[in-house]
């Protein structure tokens, strides 16, 4: 069993890594930059039991300031944070399912499951007014964003609609069904307007400006929003 000591100085902020090649372990010390490289390489380890040749080379005890980690390697392998859609799902089905629960509007608005709000609790924002292709008498552009239903390049049927409170500049997001036949929303990052460091709709920041006029007229970047979906939504 392949381990890693980490070891934080008391003394200063700088971090020294002892590599484990087994357990018990036979400690190799190296000495190694601070920052984020550190940050990356502890996100994807746990902690376990200090291993007893570390306890034996600190008298018996276990300092304070060293922990021992193991790889999880279950999350090393699997996709960053994706998002799981169902297979074999065409567009005039996923049009079908969101008719079927009384349109975009209910789904978003009146009504969301709870499934649903916590896919859109990552930003804040009001789905008060619901933008497709339908409230704009067909046009599908909306300052870049192409509203309505279309087939993601790996396959995944999805809705994109715009949405925000009368107080708010609307984002983008796309609806779609998931892999246990829900609706599942997705609001992308990169190519959409919203206010990425408060993680909110321009308007509903914690001290908003009197207006947002410096942003209304910002497009959105359709090829940004869909690249985004691709790498995140995956059919299995």
């Amino acid at each position: 069993m392949s381990v890693a000591v980490v070891v934080r100085s008391p003394m200063s902020r700088h971090i020294t890594e002892l590599n484990c090649g087994s357990y018990p372990c036979r400690i190799c010390v190296k000495e190694s930059p601070r920052g984020t490289y550190h940050r990356q390489f502890l996100a994807q380890l746990s902690i376990v039991d200090l291993a007893a040749d570390c306890k034996s080379a600190n008298g018996g005890s276990t300092p304070s300031w060293v922990s021992i980690y193991k790889p999880k390697q279950t999350q090393i392998n699997k996709p960053h944070m994706s998002r799981y859609a169902k297979a074999n799902v065409t567009e005039d089905e996923l049009r079908e399912k969101i008719e079927s629960k009384g349109g975009i509007y209910e789904i978003l608005y009146s009504n969301p499951t709870q499934q649903l709000i916590d896919d859109m609790k990552k930003v804040n924002f009001d789905c008060e007014n619901v933008l497709d292709e339908e409230d704009l008498d067909g046009d599908y552009d909306y300052f870049g964003l192409n509203l309505g239903y279309e087939t993601l390049d790996n396959g995944v049927p999805v809705l994109w609609v715009a949405a925000g409170g009368d107080w708010e500049l609307p984002l983008a997001l796309c609806i779609y069904i998931g892999e246990k036949g829900e609706l599942r929303a997705y609001i992308p990052k990169d190519g959409n307007r919203y206010n990425f460091k408060e993680k909110c709709a321009y308007g509903s920041e914690e001290n908003p400006p009197d207006d947002f006029s410096e942003h209304e007229d910002e497009e959105f970047d359709m090829d940004k929003l869909r690249s985004a979906a691709v790498k995140r939504i995956v059919i299995r």
